[in-house]
């Protein structure tokens, strides 16, 4: 929260009690920055914060290549001394010139303080200095590697209450920010479309092509730079889909999950435990047994039914006339089609939420479908041999209200389309297929209504595709923490990513 006191209003001091124990030692080093400011506290108690000092000087200390330290001291007394790091989830606010930030002391207790500079001058060499300090630690990159263009979106992406930026004229038509290695060399599928490089030699296997000529490549994705304007804000959500299952249904879909499963728990173990062995604790698929976490939620549009994974079960919830959540029943075994049980690492539902494909995280090269009618795995697809695929998506954002029967897969540095019906080893489509000859660490990806296609990565980096088998149309600079999960707008207009902070 900003702060928000009068000038010329008398603050509310902490009591003394309150502040974490003052550190023992102050780190040295080569100063990066230094201002001076107000340092105030969060009084959880009153819910604002309070002054604690009414001038401090805040330093931040380089103390070894990539390696931070933020110092924050008065004439009276040291109160932090803090490794910059990404559990700070420090934020900038500009009209307050603030910095607001975590700090955990010894014990683990958490405190919030924000630091208000005495000036714009020491407002901007703080923001900078910070910024820079953050992104050299979480990327070890130096930061006069990063174009200015980038270095505009990084230090705009800490700023409360920002408006959104336009994506930069500079970023060229291929999209590929000049501050990410340009050594990284594109890998294209053969094709018999001259448009996308037909007649390129093979070189190692029958998976890939190396490009041999970028720009026939950059020509082709460079008729007209606002094309990501276009492709990646267009279709608004169909009229039977519902927008509103949100956090707040899957706390409840968690609660009732709870409360049935601990209600049937008896009859489970009694009557069932032998056919699921949902009963059995650790088990040698199924690990966790009861005592397992919900990991994940699958939101049905097709049939209002919703679906919570929990270890090696899955519960189903229906979906109420005002969105409320019913618990229906219990998938109480997933087990592949050789009668192994296992803990899927991601779920999607697909043909109009009548089946359910599973990921196996022991088993990356392969997928499950599931008939949800029945609640078994009914068919084993094997992706490719040489693709270990580590993340699914939506052939468009809501392909799994119809009867689609392809979807996109993700490898650390490949982006492809996979066919079921082709049958075999081999389901990947090849003329859709892109591949990186660097580890580009590809995480998680979502689609729009459209096909665009969002992808984030272990570097934090999220890469805009228009389609498939073809360069990123605009890669977004990495704010240095690994992309866990991905989601956008139907309209593409906006894209959510998580951290792990």
């Amino acid at each position: 929260a900003p702060i928000t006191r009068k000038r010329g209003a008398k603050a509310h001091k902490a009591p003394k009690w309150e502040l974490p124990a003052e550190p023992t030692t102050i780190p040295t080093g080569e100063v990066v920055v230094s201002i001076l400011g107000e340092l105030y506290m969060f009084d959880a108690n009153t819910g604002v914060f309070t002054q604690v000092a009414s001038e401090v000087a805040l330093t931040v200390i380089e103390t070894d290549k990539y390696t931070y330290w933020m110092n924050v001291a008065s004439d009276a007394r040291r109160y932090v001394a803090q490794v910059v790091e990404p559990e700070m989830n420090a934020v900038f606010n500009h009209d307050h010139r603030s910095l607001i930030w975590n700090y955990f002391d010894e014990a683990g207790r958490a405190y919030s303080f924000s630091v208000v500079s005495v000036d714009d001058k020491h407002y901007e060499t703080l923001h900078q200095g910070m910024t820079r300090a953050a992104y050299e630690t979480l990327n070890h990159e130096p930061w006069h590697k990063v174009n200015e263009s980038s270095q505009d979106y990084l230090l705009d992406a800490g700023e409360e209450d920002n408006d959104m930026m336009d994506i930069p004229e500079d970023w060229g038509s291929d999209g590929e920010l000049s501050h990410i290695d340009e050594e990284e060399e594109v890998e294209e599928v053969e094709s018999g479309d001259e448009e996308e490089g037909s007649g390129k030699e093979s070189e190692e296997d029958d998976v890939v092509n190396v490009s041999d000529d970028d720009e026939d490549h950059e020509e082709e994705e460079s008729d007209g730079d606002d094309e990501i304007d276009q492709i990646f804000r267009r279709a608004a959500v169909p009229e039977n889909v519902k927008t509103t299952l949100t956090a707040a249904a899957e706390a409840a879909a968690d609660e009732s999950s709870d409360e049935e499963e601990d209600d049937e728990s008896d009859e489970e173990e009694s009557g069932d435990e032998d056919e699921s062995g949902a009963g059995n604790g650790a088990t040698a698929g199924g690990k966790e047994g009861h005592s397992a976490k919900n990991s994940m939620l699958a939101v049905g549009y097709k049939h209002d039914r919703s679906f919570v994974v929990r270890g090696s079960r899955i519960g189903v919830f229906r979906h109420g006339e005002n969105d409320d959540i019913e618990f229906d029943t219990t998938i109480s075994r997933i087990d592949d089609t050789r009668g192994t049980e296992f803990t899927p690492s991601s779920v999607m539902l697909h043909e109009q939420d009548s089946s359910m494909v599973l990921m196996n995280r022991d088993r990356p090269h392969e997928l499950y479908r599931m008939d949800l009618e029945y609640g078994k795995v009914v068919e084993e697809w094997k992706v490719h041999e040489d693709i270990p695929t580590v993340s699914i998506a939506p052939n468009t954002k809501y392909s799994q209200m119809t009867g689609d029967k392809t979807l996109v897969g993700l490898s650390h540095n490949m982006l492809y389309r996979i066919d079921p019906r082709v049958g075999g080893d081999n389901m990947v489509v090849q003329n859709e297929l892109q591949a990186y000859t660097t580890k580009s660490h590809f995480t998680a990806a979502a689609t729009t209504d459209s096909g665009a296609i969002a992808v984030g990565s272990g570097k934090g980096e999220i890469r805009l595709f228009d389609r498939l088998g073809v360069r990123a149309k605009t890669t977004l600079p990495a704010l240095g923490e690994a992309i866990l999960g991905i989601d956008v707008t139907s309209d593409g207009r906006y894209v959510v990513a998580t951290c792990k902070t």
